[in-house]
């Protein structure tokens, strides 16, 4: 019995523990608070509160302001929030209740040679007179003069290229729109400042070789654009690269404009190529007498017609003179739509071996330039464009093979000899 009596003490301890932490749980984690402000009336009038929100977070203050009607006037706080003060601060550290007491005036019977109408005036008016600094407006409820007790909503609006910066005189602050109490005659302020332009900054292309540089807008570009660069080379070029404030290969390029910059592309000249070759376009360079003699290239103007020679092996030199061609070679060749020489016979069933050299004469000028030629002179080890050998008797040939089969079957023999050794 002792056992089963200790059993439910130690039970309904721990239930009693797992409560406690449960509720310490909740308390922890719950959010911060946000805390409510109820206002009533006691009598004709209205109160302005500032902000007005249905909760506030803890430590706001809020403005209470109570405005009586005509007849009426204010008599003081009560709840929350005291004194007699028309206009005040309440700091919201919890929940909060203010009633605003409005009491109602008293009329008095005066003599009857005193004139009530010189005396008290069913309605005071006070003026408001709004000024503006810089470029902008400012609208308002109704028109001045403005009963007493009347609250004037005053909307300020900027100009293009400007923005209100805020009031001052009898209104302080930068609320947009703002609310007035007129209980005096107010002279209030709008300022208005003008937004600065942003900075603008200039774009400068450079281009080295031959080409194009496409940009979208125009220099100079406002702070912070994205300019995008595109490099097109003209025919019979390649582009290179940018140096400058960009740097690299990729093409088109993207480039901030958050300073004044500067940028030069590069294009290089793809180099104009001649090659000695067969009736198919391939290579060759060693041609018997009487074998046709062909030529391709590639890296020329699309379309176009150039000089061509086919001269005796010589040594080039920068600004010579180019050498009178071989009689009966060809003296122009063509390039097709991609700038290609396709294979273009240059000399038909030739008769006198030697060495060669190949010329395409591409500025046209008649001397030789080695950034502006095409020029195949150094094929055959180094020294030519290709070789015209003589063709080798059949006679000779047999000759050849018959002693090459004698050294053949000479060595056979040998070997099949048999090995003496000396004592």
């Amino acid at each position: 019995m002792k056992k089963i009596y200790g059993f439910a003490v130690v039970f309904a301890l721990s239930i009693i523990m797992l409560q406690l932490l449960s509720n310490q749980a909740i308390t922890t984690h719950a959010q911060d608070p946000t805390y409510s402000l109820t206002v009533s009336r006691v009598g004709c009038g209205f109160v302005v509160r500032n902000p007005d929100a249905s909760s506030y977070a803890p430590g706001t203050n809020v403005s209470l302001t109570a405005v009586p009607n005509a007849g009426w006037e204010f008599s003081g706080w009560s709840g929350d929030l005291g004194g007699s003060d028309s206009s005040e601060y309440l700091p919201m550290d919890n929940n909060k209740t203010v009633t605003a007491i409005f009491t109602e005036i008293t009329e008095y019977s005066l003599p009857e040679n005193i004139v009530v109408s010189e005396i008290l005036q069913a309605t005071t008016e006070y003026s408001l007179s709004v000024n503006i600094i810089g470029s902008g407006s400012v609208s308002v409820n109704g028109s001045s003069p403005y009963p007493a007790g009347s609250v004037v909503q005053l909307t300020a609006t900027p100009a293009a290229g400007w923005m209100f910066s805020g009031w001052s005189g009898d209104l302080p602050g930068s609320a947009n729109p703002e609310f007035l109490l007129m209980d005096s005659n107010k002279s209030v302020t709008a300022t208005f400042t003008e937004i600065p332009e942003p900075p603008e900054y200039s774009l400068s292309v450079n281009i080295i070789g031959s080409g194009i540089v496409t940009v979208n807008g125009s220099s100079p570009y406002i702070a912070g654009s994205v300019v995008v660069m595109t490099a097109y080379p003209s025919d019979g070029w390649t582009f290179a690269g940018w140096s400058g404030d960009v740097t690299g290969m990729a093409n088109p390029e993207l480039l901030l404009m958050n300073s004044n910059k500067s940028v030069t592309v590069t294009f290089t000249k793809i180099p104009a190529i001649i090659e000695s070759c067969d009736m198919a376009g391939a290579k060759k360079d060693t041609f018997m007498v009487g074998d046709d003699v062909y030529a391709n290239g590639t890296g020329y103007q699309p379309r176009a017609t150039y000089d061509i020679y086919v001269v005796e092996d010589v040594t080039w030199v920068d600004g010579m003179a180019i050498p009178p061609r071989v009689p009966g070679t060809t003296t122009t060749v063509t390039t097709d739509t991609n700038g290609n020489i396709p294979p273009t016979l240059l000399w038909s069933s030739p008769l006198t071996p030697g060495k060669y050299d190949i010329l395409v004469d591409v500025d046209g000028d008649g001397l030789y330039y080695a950034e502006a030629d095409a020029l195949d002179d150094n094929d055959i080890e180094v020294t030519a464009g290709f070789f015209v050998i003589p063709e080798v008797p059949l006679g000779t040939i047999m000759v050849t093979l018959g002693m090459f089969g004698a050294l053949l079957g000479f060595v056979k023999v040998k070997r099949s000899l048999p090995k003496i050794r000396l004592k």
